[in-house]
């Protein structure tokens, strides 16, 4: 009898075991977690149990603390359509949620609730899926394992913040990762107003990893702790757009991978780095345009890093800062770099330079605005190099302790009717390289310093007048340190062709 007890009692705990891991499958249209009547199984799910909301529209609502499960599935099949709604209360998945897997699923999350999760959550995670998630307040994030977010990891994915924390409060020493876009058929949006997003603990940021990523900034606060990639792997197009708010990242790299593009838009708020820099064109394609707001780097500006690579930067105002004791901007180190400023105010503590190593190319044009270099300025540094300096008109302000312009640099002047502005130079100026200059007006004529020096040192190798400008004097006066322009001298008459 009592070995008859012992199977009796192993075959029931077996049975238990299957009937606790099946699927729980929501069988009502609207209705509440915590009623077993509501579940294919008949008792409330736990944590061996899978939980499926799908079917016809089915919706339910956790209004409770403790809700659990091995893992969700929110919209399963093509067709299908489920939502979850955390009203009150918590809930905690062993392994994984998926929001819209083949299917269409929605998971909204109000204030004062708890999601947990153990590897990832996906949203919109087959190619047909499509996923909605709502953060409206509360707590989302991993549970001290390594956790994922995937946003549009093969279908179409959509992350909605206007309150609450998507964050990693684990101890977990291991990366963790949100990714926009994961997989090339993946489109990942992440749209951002209020709340925070702070990915404190060996977290990065994957805007279009491989698949096409954007995030959305108008408002709230991003922290992340190492790196936030706007375009990331080959293939990958991330869009990253900040409105109002505050962004936080140990380092931003825009256009990571050879054939990845990116491209940043700073329209207001705070932007900065609290570890490196801000990559403009790693190895791929980059672009930054800021018209507001302030831009801080904790180390460099890299426009155009590796060969191969183009990085474009467009300034029409704000504030971009690099003003810590190692701070350097490069426009042009390996690649093509591009710098156009009409507005705003660029200060850097160390060296600006315009394409630095061989076979680099760089451009910094101005039109308007202020550059600040509080110790070198430098056109071209490695043989080979190939930077241009433009000043346009007068609307410009240049100022820096020293300057230096090598033999391949072309230090370009267009002139106004009023003249242009000049580079104050505090020490020296060494000058080589070529000197362009053109003139708006063809009636110009009168005497305009362009350099305006402690001293000088060489001159230009050549100087190159811009039709209709025929030819101009270059004066360079080492007792003041000046280099004057005058005597302007224009093309006259009419061209004819004859035939």
């Amino acid at each position: 009898m009592r070995l008859t007890l012992r199977c009796v009692s192993v075959l029931c705990l077996a049975a238990a075991v299957k009937l606790c891991a099946q699927t729980a499958y929501f069988e009502v249209s609207d209705g509440i977690w915590e009623n077993p009547s509501n579940w294919s199984t008949h008792v409330i799910p736990g944590d061996t149990n899978s939980v499926s909301v799908t079917f016809s529209g089915r919706t339910v609502h956790i209004t409770q603390p403790g809700a659990l499960c091995a893992n969700l599935v929110v919209g399963y099949s093509f067709g299908e359509t489920g939502t979850v709604h955390l009203a009150t209360g918590t809930l905690y998945s062993v392994t994984s949620q998926n929001i819209g897997r083949n299917g269409r699923g929605t998971f909204i999350q109000e204030a004062g609730t708890t999601n947990r999760f153990s590897s990832f959550v996906t949203v919109g995670e087959g190619t047909t899926g499509n996923g909605q998630y709502r953060l409206q307040g509360g707590f989302v994030g991993e549970n001290g394992v390594a956790g994922d977010v995937n946003v549009g990891y093969n279908g179409t994915g959509v992350f909605y913040q206007t309150g609450g924390v998507l964050g990693d409060f684990g101890t977990s020493s291991s990366s963790r990762y949100l990714y926009l876009g994961r997989t090339a058929t993946g489109l990942g949006t992440y749209v951002m107003d209020g709340g925070e997003v702070l990915l404190t603990n060996q977290s990065y940021v994957s805007i279009g990893h491989v698949g096409s990523g954007r995030f959305i900034q108008s408002n709230g606060t991003v922290r992340v702790a190492n790196t936030f990639n706007v375009g990331k792997e080959s293939g990958g197009r991330g869009d990253y757009r900040l409105v109002n708010g505050t962004i936080r990242s140990g380092q931003f790299t825009i256009g990571e991978k050879a054939t990845a593009q990116g491209m940043a838009l700073i329209e207001g708020g705070y932007f900065g780095t609290t570890v490196e820099g801000l990559d403009v064109g790693y190895y791929g394609t980059g672009a930054v345009a800021q018209s507001s707001g302030i831009v801080t780097l904790n180390k460099y500006l890299f426009i155009g890093r590796a060969a191969g690579s183009k990085g474009t930067y467009v300034m029409t105002g704000g504030e971009l800062a690099l003003t810590n004791a190692n701070n350097h901007v490069y426009v042009g180190e390996y690649g093509n770099g591009t710098l156009l400023q009409s507005n705003g105010s660029v200060r850097v503590k160390n060296w600006c330079t315009v394409s630095r190593q061989t076979s680099s190319s760089g451009l910094y044009r101005m039109s308007g605005g202020s550059l600040t270099v509080d110790l070198n300025l430098q056109l071209g540094e490695q043989p080979s190099s190939s930077a241009r300096f433009e000043i346009v008109g007068t609307n410009a302000a240049v100022a820096c302790k020293t300057m230096v312009i090598t033999t391949n640099a072309v230090l370009r002047f267009e002139i106004a009717t009023n003249g242009v502005s000049k580079i104050s130079v505090q020490n020296q100026a060494t000058l080589a390289g070529k000197l362009e200059v053109a003139v708006q007006q063809k009636l110009f004529n009168q005497p305009v310093t362009v350099i305006d020096a402690g001293s000088l040192s060489g001159q230009f190798g050549t100087v190159t007048p811009v039709f209709p400008l025929k030819s101009v004097d270059v004066a360079y006066q080492t007792g003041s340190g000046n280099v004057v322009l005058s005597n302007f001298r224009y093309f006259t008459g009419t061209l004819m062709t004859l035939f």
